[in-house]
């Protein structure tokens, strides 16, 4: 079960349940992993619309922050980080949707009343991947086109185009960041608290992990853009204090 261990995906057929409640979580989780996945679409376009793009962001800091995020060094990476996120959402719906659902298709009490739900229903066949959920690829979100400036090439780091690709994968990032934040805090309410029904080894402590670790995912991909803007910012000004000295030097 690799990130998701000590998460069991069947409900505890001793506890209460209320299928209105859990079919209500349900709507919820589809909600905000569907509106998550597609706010890393957005963040992976803007960065790979700007990063080493010329006129936008083409230069030595921009090829950094691009090797970075694209899968090149067998190690985890800047897409690594992103598309990790996805599988733990991706997981959290198998574990607390789809096989939780297949498992009240097989129950004594549950067998007939799950039909009624329609989500429940659907989930209860096994996939996860339905109304609008998906398996979501590091294809999907795509690598930037070149981690190396071409000779003859413009060094360009237009502060406008970078800056607003900080501010809309910063707002990508605050979506993802609360969503996420909301679907382990339902998953606490309806399925450890016991709200709607109770999960087999549905523990606090690992969902806290997981949340944390999603969390710090997000929080790392804009570390990344951010150092490489501030370092380039430097960057630039130290060149421009040189050319201004030796200018000087010169008259």
């Amino acid at each position: 079960m690799g990130v998701l261990q000590g998460i069991v995906g069947h409900f505890d057929s001793g506890s209460e349940y209320d299928l209105n409640a859990y079919n209500e979580y349900l709507t919820n989780l589809i909600s905000k992993v569907v509106n998550s996945q597609y706010n890393m679409e957005i963040m992976a376009k803007e960065i790979t619309s700007t990063v080493m793009v010329e006129g936008k962001w083409y230069d030595d800091c921009a090829a950094e922050f691009a090797q970075w995020w694209n899968d090149i060094k067998g190690q985890k990476d800047g897409i690594d980080y992103l598309h990790g996120l996805s599988t733990v959402l991706e997981l959290l719906v198998k574990i607390t949707a789809a096989d939780v659902c297949t498992d009240m298709m097989g129950s004594h009490n549950l067998g007939v009343s799950y039909e009624m739900y329609p989500l429940v229903s659907e989930f209860a066949r096994g996939n996860c991947y339905i109304h609008g959920i998906r398996n979501l690829t590091k294809n999907d979100l795509g690598e930037v086109r070149e981690i190396k400036c071409r000779v003859g090439t413009k060094m360009t780091a237009n502060a406008q185009a970078i800056n607003s690709m900080i501010s809309k994968v910063s707002e990508c990032a605050d979506i993802i960041t609360n969503n996420v934040k909301e679907i382990c805090a339902d998953i606490q309410e309806y399925l450890i608290d016991g709200r709607a029904l109770k999960i087999k080894g549905l523990d606090s402590s690992v969902l806290e992990g997981r949340k944390k670790d999603m969390i710090s995912r997000v929080e790392t991909i804009i570390d990344h853009i951010t150092t490489e803007f501030k370092k380039d910012k430097e960057n630039i000004e130290r060149d421009e204090a040189t050319m201004k000295r030796t200018m000087e030097s010169a008259e």
